[in-house]
């Protein structure tokens, strides 16, 4: 009984620092993008 209950934690963890990768990825895309079209406007 306690086996599956870890492993299903184990994988609620990776998933989650999982998501967590995927929004920095967002962040900096999104940083990357509006610093770009500032730089265009001002150029």
């Amino acid at each position: 009984m306690s086996a599956p209950d870890l492993s299903l934690e184990r994988q609620k963890r990776r998933h989650h620092t999982m998501v967590k990768g995927i929004w920095w990825g967002f962040a900096i895309a999104a940083a990357v993008a509006i610093v770009s079209a500032i730089t265009l406007t001002i150029a």
